[in-house]
């Protein structure tokens, strides 16, 4: 009788104390999934003589991963940086690698195709100063109105983010990930509805 109640009695705490441990690892993950005080990913070069290659470009506070793709953060807000040596009147686009990814549809919510919501990636909230700004799947598009630009951004949440993405396994929310290109012009792309800029490229 006395082991068996031993025993059993062991088993209970144990089970207890895992209940305690794996409630605390879920509230911490739930946290982690809504965070949005992160640190900022893009900055300003602030050298007095910027070089050619140098034009319009941003910062990466991280880097860029080997395929050169900049890693960015969930959970970045309000966050600002300045493009400056661009040329005005000019199509340029910060471009947005994570709306290649598969996403989910809810087909729940489907009248007709017209219906769909547009595809997004990790960008939201964005803000320019200088010029004109559209955001798409496809990235931050911004025309200059003058050579400096100063542009505001944040990225979703985690859980922003893999709502529309929720085939992507496993869903990390503290990594950094190669989401976003260098700034560079368009060019012949297409302009995305609403930006009015110059056809084609600049001569140098």
């Amino acid at each position: 009788g006395g082991g068996f109640g031993s025993s059993r009695a062991r088993a209970l705490l144990l089970a207890a104390a895992v209940a305690v441990l794996w409630r605390g690892c879920d509230a911490g993950m739930m946290a982690e999934r809504h965070r949005d005080d992160r640190a900022c990913s893009l900055e300003t070069n602030d050298i007095a003589e910027l070089a050619p290659s140098e034009f319009c470009a941003v910062v990466p506070v991280e880097g860029a991963e080997r395929e050169g793709r900049i890693l960015l953060r969930f959970g970045e807000t309000g966050c600002t940086f300045r493009a400056r040596q661009c040329m005005v009147g000019y199509c340029y686009v910060l471009q947005d690698f994570s709306s290649l990814l598969s996403r989910d549809i809810n087909v729940t919510r489907i009248d007709t195709f017209e219906n769909l919501d547009q595809p997004t990636g990790i960008f939201k909230d964005v803000r320019v100063e200088g010029g004109q700004v559209a955001v798409t799947a496809t990235g931050i598009h911004f025309v200059p109105e003058s050579s400096d630009v100063t542009l505001t951004y944040s990225t979703k949440t985690c859980a922003e983010f893999y709502a529309d993405f929720g085939r992507e396994w496993p869903q990390v929310c503290t990594a950094q990930f190669g989401f976003a290109g260098q700034i560079s012009m368009l060019g012949l792309m297409a302009v995305p509805e609403g930006l009015e800029c110059r056809k084609g490229l600049p001569i140098m």
